[in-house]
This record gives structure tokens, C-alpha cells and sequence, in this order.
């Protein structure tokens, strides 16, 4: 049976249209785009889970909204004062901890149009002079054609950012609304006709796109989009916003097929620009976002080694890679061995790869930002950088053992597990200086043989856990438990 499709329901909450009362006059500056950007973030938290529910593509994996939710979160976390009357600024600062929050297709997606607005928002000598305010001739209106500018170079970002872009998602719609924008208009009244026809025309566009059109549901990146709009025109106009995004569908997605996308998600945050096309080759819904020497990038892949090593090693900073689907309850895994981080996240957990260009900010606020309450590091000095950044070193252990398709906690890691290194194939003579166990955990560098390990467990009566091959180091990493 064909799913039936998710039209929005009719809105409870529609802002003021210029014939009526709003309130209080506001500018478009700096406090009015913090003021947006905790609005917003606030709303799109309530909503979220109905945007979740709509995520078919580019993988239905249920955190469209959540996503860009976390996006949000960190860019509002640094509008902190003293603020700059300065939209422009206030912007960028927005964009800037977006981009180094940005999580999943649709954060990165986001932070490309965060991106864009600040640079239309910067003043424009060539620009007209802003047409006369409703309110009388003697007053002028410096914000509509400023805004109007801002979001059509938004959608430009968004776009910008999308290595191979697809009819009927969030892109068309961002363009739609800045395409309708009409700087005459007043700041309360400049959003109220181009929203209301993007949600008018929601369903339609959504059909453009096959995955959403065979899934029967609107697209989950534009209704956030739509959402985050509808808070900035409410705010223009005066107007409370605890009802904005009402109209959204509470159903859950209709059925859908839809075919392998890569069984990671990859995000980088490096130094230099990303080629999109390469990026691309490596997997699906590839995202590039930056400027300057501050670049996000995001890939659904198969090969998370091949991603990374689009980054030269001392342009990363600091890289996510975790399971696409599944679970994804276990710990931080904080490892510089791409080869192995692909390893466990297939086990579950979050793995954080620092590279050549990181700080100890961007490894913290990484670690951080996973709230998860396990964190592993695959190597003593990695585990001594992390624990002086938790402030906890016993939560920092050498997690090169894993049972039972999960990974130890770190107090066992730490009090339970003798561990020992040789660059010798055969692991004989190394195993051998470690006492008895139930488990034997062992890590081989790519390439080495496994048979031999794989005979000595069955020798000594032990469970064997093989994790990675690692894509440098010791021939063997083994551990006993």
C-alpha cells in the first residue's frame, strides 16, 4: 500500500500580516539575531522529534531535527556578551560556532546557510537606499533590503555547500523564500508572504525529489529551515512564537526503500577547503562548509579511511566517525588511528580522531559536545591528553579490549587487563610474558597475519576479540583479561 503523504496541517500561529497590529518596532541588529538564534534554537528543540520522524534522506536515520538543533546550540553559545550592534558580526559569530558544531548533513547544510547570511549581511555600499518605513516618511527602514540581501546569499551557502545537490529538499526551498522576499516591505511584514507560500507549496516541492515523493513525507530539512524562519518573522512583527511550527505532521514516515548510503558518518573539522567532487566519490550526501582556514565537512561512506585522507594530516583538527544505524550507545573512543576508529564505531561507539592541527579546545569541546559517559583512548598518550581534559584519568584508558560486540568500561580497562606490544608478526614470545585470562583482545597492524593469534587462543583456552587492524604501530597490540 503507498504511503499517504504528510501534508502540514493548517497553522495555529501565523505571523502578522502588514495590515496588523504588531508589536513594538524592532531593528535588525545584533541583539535581534542573538535574540532569533536562542528563539529558534528553543523552538526547533520542541519540534524536533516531528522532524526526526520525517528524515527519509539522505539517510533515514531519524535526527534531522535533533541535528540541527545541535547545530544551533553551538553557534548560539558564543552570542555572549558584550554583544556588537552589528548584525553582520553577530552573524558570523553565529556561522562560525555553527561550523564547528555542525552535526550530520543537515547541521553542516545549516551552517552553509548560517554562513551565507552573515555575508549578505555585511552593508553594501552598492546597495539602494532602503525604502521609507510604514510608519511615516520621517522614518527610514535600514533593515528590509539588508535582510532581503542576506537571505538570498544564505541560500546561495546553502547550496554552496552540498557537493551534489537534489531537486525538492531544503536548498529549493531557502530559495524560494529569498526569491519572494520583497524589500519594500516592512521588517514585521518581509517573511509573512514568502512563508506562507513555502508551506503552501511544502508538499508539492517535496515531491520533486524521488526518495520523499516514494515515502510520501515533506522534507525534513526544509520544514527546520521553515521553522527557524518562522521564529525570525514572529520576532520582526512582535509576536510570541510558542506556536510556531504547529503545522507539522505528528505521524510517523510512511514505508520506503531506499538503497545503501555507507555505513559511517564522517565529520571533519580541518583547516583547508575540502575538494565536494572527491569528497563525494567516497559516499553520499557529502557537505562542505567554510571559509578562511575554518572548514566543516560531512560524508556518509564506506570507506571513512579514504575520506580522511582527503585531509592532508596536518589540516585536520579534529574528526567524528560513528555507525551510520544501530546502536550507538557506547562510549568515546578517542583514537589517531583512522583504521581502527572505523572498527569501533561498527562496535557502537563515538570515535574521536584528533589530527596534526588540533587543540586541545577542539578535542575537548569534541568530546564534550558526545555527553556520553565512557571515554577510551587507544594509546597511553592519548589517554593522558583526555584525561587531563575530563579531569578524570581513570575514564581515560587504553581501550584496545572489547567484549561481547561492546567495549569495556574503563575501569576495567585500567584495573583488569595486562597489555603488551611487539613488532615481531608471530606473537608467540609477547603472549607468552602475560599471566592467564578469559579474554584475549588483539590488535594487528594491516596487513599481518591473524592466524597465528587466532591458534594461540585456542591454545590457552581464550576468547579471542580481534579490534581493527590498526593502520600503524606495532605489528601486535595484545591485551589479557
Amino acid at each position: 500500500m503507498a504511503a499517504q503523504e504528510h501534508q502540514p496541517a493548517q497553522q495555529q500561529h501565523r505571523p502578522p500580516g502588514p495590515d496588523q497590529h504588531v508589536g513594538p518596532a524592532v531593528r535588525l541588529d545584533g541583539a535581534l539575531v542573538r535574540a532569533w538564534a536562542v528563539a529558534a534554537t528553543g523552538r526547533l528543540r520542541e519540534v524536533a522529534p516531528r522532524i526526526d520522524a520525517l528524515n527519509v534522506f539522505p539517510v533515514a536515520d531519524a535526527d534531522t531535527g535533533t541535528n540541527v538543533v545541535h547545530t544551533l546550540v553551538g553557534g548560539a553559545a558564543g552570542l555572549v556578551d558584550p554583544l556588537p550592534d552589528d548584525p553582520a558580526e553577530v552573524a558570523r559569530r553565529l556561522a562560525t560556532g555553527a561550523r564547528h558544531h555542525a552535526r550530520g548533513s543537515s547541521g553542516v547544510i545549516l551552517a552553509g546557510w548560517l554562513t551565507g547570511l552573515a555575508e549578505g549581511l555585511v552593508p553594501c555600499a552598492e546597495s539602494p537606499r532602503p525604502p521609507a518605513a510604514p510608519d511615516g516618511p520621517d522614518q527610514v527602514d535600514t533593515g528590509t533590503d539588508r535582510l532581503a540581501r542576506a537571505l538570498l546569499s544564505a541560500a546561495r551557502g546553502a547550496r554552496r555547500a552540498v557537493a551534489e545537490p537534489w531537486p525538492g529538499t531544503v536548498l529549493e526551498v531557502a530559495e524560494q523564500v529569498a526569491a519572494e522576499v520583497d524589500p519594500r516591505e516592512s521588517l514585521a511584514a518581509l517573511l509573512v508572504g514568502p512563508l506562507s507560500r513555502a508551506r503552501a507549496d511544502l508538499a508539492e516541492t517535496s515531491r520533486r525529489h524521488p526518495v520523499l515523493r516514494e515515502a510520501g513525507v515533506v522534507d525534513a530539512g526544509a520544514c527546520a529551515l521553515l521553522v527557524a524562519l518562522e521564529v525570525l518573522a514572529a520576532l520582526l512583527a512582535g509576536q510570541p512564537v510558542d506556536h510556531v511550527g504547529d503545522w507539522l505532521p505528528d505521524a510517523e514516515p510512511g514505508p520506503h526503500r531506499h538503497g545503501s548510503d555507507g555505513a559511517f558518518e564522517v565529520m571533519l573539522d580541518v583547516t583547508v577547503e575540502v575538494d565536494r567532487a572527491r569528497l563525494a566519490s567516497t559516499g553520499t550526501a557529502a557537505a562542505v562548509v567554510g571559509t578562511g582556514d575554518d572548514w566543516r565537512t560531512h560524508v556518509h561512506t564506506d570507506d571513512p579511511v579514504g575520506a580522511v585522507a582527503l585531509v592532508p594530516p596536518d589540516a585536520l583538527r579534529v574528526g567524528l566517525v560513528r555507525a551510520v544505524l544501530g546502536d550507538r550507545s557506547g562510549p568515546v573512543v578517542v583514537t589517531d588511528d583512522v583504521h581502527l576508529a572505523a572498527w569501533y564505531a561498527a562496535a557502537g561507539a563515538a570515535v574521536v580522531v584528533p589530527g596534526g592541527a588540533a587543540g586541545r579546545a577542539d578535542l575537548a569541546e569534541t568530546v564534550a559536545a558526545l555527553k556520553r559517559g565512557c571515554v577510551l583512548a587507544t594509546d597511553p598518550r592519548l589517554a593522558d591528553l583526555v584525561g587531563a581534559l575530563t579531569g578524570d584519568p581513570v575514564r581515560a584508558a587504553v581501550a584496545c579490549v572489547a567484549v561481547d560486540e561492546g567495549l569495556v568500561t574503563p575501569e576495567r580497562a585500567v584495573r583488569g587487563v595486562r597489555t603488551v606490544e611487539t613488532d615481531d608478526p608471530d606473537p608467540t614470545g609477547a603472549l607468552a610474558g602475560l599471566p592467564g585470562g578469559e579474554v584475549l583482545t588483539a590488535v594487528p597492524r594491516v596487513g599481518v597475519d591473524t592466524a597465528v593469534v587466532r591458534s594461540l587462543a585456542e591454545a590457552r583456552g581464550l576468547d579471542l576479540v580481534l579490534v581493527g587492524a590498526a593502520g600503524s604501530g606495532p605489528a601486535w597490540r595484545l591485551g589479557v583479561e
